[in-house]
């Protein structure tokens, strides 16, 4: 008898949006906590007590008609948009912030214990003599492969038994081969 684990992974996505924080000195701060944030146009300043260490990036200032045009460029591409209250639309200021987009993807794994039962041919049998069973489902290493499921044997687990319809006497006949010990070819 040899017990499985099988494996199901299930990926989520969620997207989050670091904003920056506001600063005494007209620039913006955000939090350090983006590592693959450009390091050519950053430079450091003095420590904030809400966030130990900011940035301050130095962009080039957007005039209301450049932010009114690159408006009205992302309306033009989007399905069903009406640019005509972008048109309309009166800017009174733009103030510069910058935000840090991740993805954020997480695995799911849960674990089934299944009882297998299988015809004993010889084979050696991994039971408690060989050492001590894993006592969480947990602490076995299981590689799981692209489909997402993976069935591996519990170590030390198996046991042999007597068969319960013959009681270990051999005389139940065999589904595939109706007990003549040869297998049918179904590619022939």
């Amino acid at each position: 008898m040899t017990i499985p684990d099988r494996i199901s992974r299930k990926t989520r996505r969620r997207r989050h949006v670091i904003t920056p924080l506001p600063s005494d000195r007209g620039s913006e701060q955000i939090h350090r906590n983006d590592t693959s944030r450009p390091t050519s146009d950053v430079t450091d300043v003095e420590e904030n007590e809400a966030t130990k260490t900011c940035i301050c990036l130095n962009l080039p200032k957007l005039s209301k008609e450049q932010a009114q045009s690159e408006l009205l460029e992302h309306i033009e591409a989007q399905c069903c948009y009406n640019k005509k209250v972008a048109k309309q639309l009166d800017i009174c200021d733009v103030i510069m912030t910058s935000a840090w987009q991740y993805r954020l993807e997480t695995v799911r794994e849960s674990r089934v214990v299944v009882d297998e039962e299988e015809p004993y041919n010889g084979e050696k049998v991994d039971g408690p003599r060989r050492g001590q069973a894993p006592l969480n489902k947990w602490d076995i290493d299981v590689t799981v492969t692209s489909s997402n499921t993976a069935k591996k044997r519990i170590p030390h687990t198996s046991e042999r038994r007597s068969c319960v319809s013959c009681q270990g006497n051999g005389t139940t006949t065999c589904g595939y081969c109706t007990g003549n010990g040869k297998l049918p070819c179904y590619n022939c």
